[in-house]
């Protein structure tokens, strides 16, 4: 029959794969949290060097607006989803480009007007690429 000790030894040594593994989930956890804190201050950086990009007048040649609720038992919210194809001039160059984009829905403006084909919007164009585009003058999001 083995001893008290002995018992003690194998039971750390048989289970020390347990506390292996906490120690490794909680690593796991503490870094998704680290990183997900830095997601608003990467966005907030991100629409300050959006903003100061050129802005243009583009014309809606597509157009297709989806609305998508999502809620749960504490809340309920809209996001809006566009893919449109954008003709735009800067610098004497002229634009086609394709665009997919999304953003929460946080008031009531009739989207699909704004964004109906034959109209223009303002749009901001990369310095660096010009087929880069962003509709952060109407969304508030990059």
């Amino acid at each position: 029959m083995p001893s008290p000790f002995e018992n003690l030894r194998w039971n750390l040594k048989h289970q020390a794969w347990l506390y292996y593994s906490f120690a490794i989930a909680f690593a796991i956890i503490g870094a998704v949290i680290l990183l997900g804190s830095l997601v608003p201050r990467n966005r907030g950086r991100m629409a300050e060097e959006i903003s100061s990009w050129p802005s243009a007048d583009a014309l809606i040649l597509e157009s297709k607006l989806r609305e998508i609720n999502t809620s749960d038992e504490y809340s309920f919210s809209t996001k809006l989803s566009l893919s449109a194809r954008f003709h735009y001039t800067l610098s004497g160059s002229t634009f086609e480009k394709d665009y997919l984009g999304s953003w929460n829905r946080s008031d009531n403006r009739d989207w699909s007007q704004i964004f109906a084909v034959g109209r223009t919007v303002t749009i901001r164009v990369s310095p660096s690429d010009p087929s880069n585009i962003s509709l952060i003058d109407l969304t508030g999001t990059p």
